[in-house]
């Protein structure tokens, strides 16, 4: 397995659960898997950026 830090930047955008899921399908349409994803810190999605940790399988 490989894994991958990334941010999902959400600052201004009037839908903030699409911009979300939109990033989410981006990283699996390139074979990566959400483990993780900071929703918790961010109850108000007030943040700019939302930390999700991703894995794949290598090769």
């Amino acid at each position: 397995m490989e894994y991958r830090l990334e941010k999902i930047h959400i600052d201004g955008q009037a839908d903030r659960f699409a911009t979300i899921v939109e990033r989410l399908n981006e990283y699996a349409a390139l074979g990566w898997r959400v483990v993780s994803i900071d929703l918790r810190a961010h109850p108000s999605f007030t943040a700019e950026d939302l930390p999700v940790l991703l894995e794949r399988r290598k090769g």
